[in-house]
């Protein structure tokens, strides 16, 4: 949903839809209606992702710059769009990883927004000390 481009939820992503080897590599939808376990809470988090995209043009228009830091678990980017900044990092790790990046010199340092936690990020000399969670990622968005 930070990416650029269409986001793609392949049929019964959002809601955990499993599968198997072929040919049972995709099962129906489980419609709760007829029986099935849709996962509500995976619903719900797509929904605030899809939402957040759908809030933040930068995060649909923006210019995409070279990484700001990446190794073997976590990759940051940064978009902007205008005078608007957002900071995306990514773990695919099964920790916490702590990353420091530096900022791009155009960005002021009003400081950011954690659009996912609605924690406030502020660098300290145009570097950003960012937590990513295990599995999952951060959206900062400038202030």
């Amino acid at each position: 949903m930070t990416y650029p481009g269409s986001p793609t939820i392949y049929y019964g992503d959002e809601v955990g839809l499993t599968g198997g080897d072929d040919p049972y590599n995709r099962g129906t939808y489980p419609w709760a209606d007829l029986g099935g376990q849709p996962d509500t809470a995976l619903l719900a988090e797509f929904k605030r992702l899809i939402r957040l995209r759908h809030d933040n043009p930068v995060l649909r228009r923006g210019s995409l710059d070279a990484p700001l830091f990446i190794d073997d678990h976590v990759i940051v980017l940064a978009r902007h769009l205008g005078e608007t900044w957002a900071i995306t990092a990514t773990n695919n790790s099964k920790s916490v990883q702590r990353v420091m990046v530096t900022l791009p010199a155009t960005v002021k340092a009003a400081g950011f927004v954690d659009a996912l936690t609605g924690e406030p990020v502020a660098p300290a000399r145009g570097t950003l000390v960012i937590s990513v969670p295990p599995l999952f990622g951060t959206v900062l968005l400038h202030r």
